[in-house]
């Protein structure tokens, strides 16, 4: 199915409610190659008890809501533990705002179409290219 997540509701410091939405994983033939709104990688962290891998992530914006999606090709490199290659897509039309805001996104990695090894690491990058995270499952 093409759903997405679900809509959880945090507070923020300021006792503000804040919106996450827990996505998947989802698996493609081939990475998006570039996307017409950058995103940052800013910090990464994994939850195994949940299977849960939350995102800390910035982007360029403010005028429009962004989308976000997690892709991973199907593939481990035969590496021990094994590694899986992500890529965090923001999948919004062009934002012409130059706002830099930040978002934790939740992705559940528990789902049918994935099988990630535990233990093992994931390597997420941005299709803008910038630092890699790795964060161990």
């Amino acid at each position: 199915g093409n759903a997405n997540g679900v809509r959880i509701y945090n507070t923020d410091i300021q006792g503000n409610t804040t919106t996450v939405t827990q996505m998947k994983v989802r698996k493609v033939s081939n990475f998006t190659p570039s996307t017409p709104n950058a995103v940052f990688l800013n910090n990464t962290s994994y939850d195994a008890r949940n299977k849960q891998l939350y995102v800390d992530a910035s982007y360029s914006g403010g005028c429009l809501d962004h989308t976000f999606q997690l892709e991973w090709d199907g593939s481990a490199h035969k590496t021990n533990p094994p590694q899986y290659d992500l890529r965090l897509v923001d999948t919004s039309q062009l934002d012409s705002c130059r706002e830099l805001i930040t978002t934790q996104l939740r992705f559940d990695t528990a789902t049918q179409d994935e099988s990630f090894e535990s233990p093992g690491v994931m390597a997420l990058r941005a299709p803008n290219g910038g630092k890699t995270l790795l964060v161990d499952i």
